[in-house]
């Protein structure tokens, strides 16, 4: 066969090696965005910084906010003043009456004493987002998903390269000049 007959059955070779790898890693690129997305929320703990609710209308009423669980104390200010701090006048329960487990700020006899019911407020806090793995072990096993996910595109590539010869042709080139 002649030198240019096999240039261009490398080529061509190389061509649909070059797409493969492409629409791999696209849709790996693709699955692996959106596992990490999850990932994401399933270990972090996030932050609601002055947020803006209606206390409940009635005493013994519930508000729920955001989340699943709260990590730190749930402060609640007047909306419209907000260094007037009401944080004893309202508790939190973690679960609803029907067992449903979330973030629910009570306005108790205090607050309708107060006359902070049905009014603005802002609460600040931290907490679990619904999807939040508690246990720490797998949120470690969680994100190491992404780690394997990532490793998952260099072995594609290097066993593509590999089938259409490109990795052989170079370990032999390489392999040829050693042994000179």
């Amino acid at each position: 066969m002649s030198e240019e007959f096999l240039i261009m059955a490398m080529l061509k070779s190389d061509g649909k090696m070059v797409f493969m790898i492409f629409l791999g890693a696209i849709i790996t690129v693709v699955f692996l965005g959106l596992i990490a997305d999850s990932v994401s929320t399933q270990t972090s703990i996030l932050t609601s910084t002055n947020a803006t609710f209606t206390s409940a209308a009635a005493v013994n009423g519930t508000v729920q906010l955001t989340g699943r669980a709260n990590t730190t104390v749930v402060t609640v200010v007047d909306g419209a003043n907000d260094t007037l701090v009401w944080t004893g006048n309202f508790s939190v329960n973690t679960v609803n009456a029907a067992g449903v487990p979330g973030i629910f700020l009570v306005t108790t006899d205090a607050a309708g004493a107060a006359g902070q019911n049905d009014s603005a407020i802002g609460v600040t806090y931290s907490f679990q987002p619904q999807g939040y793995l508690p246990d720490s072990s797998s949120r470690s096993v969680a994100s190491l998903i992404v780690i394997f996910g990532a490793l998952a595109i260099v072995v594609f590539v290097i066993v593509v390269m590999f089938q259409f010869g490109s990795i052989r042709e170079m370990m032999n080139r390489f392999d040829r000049r050693r042994s000179r």
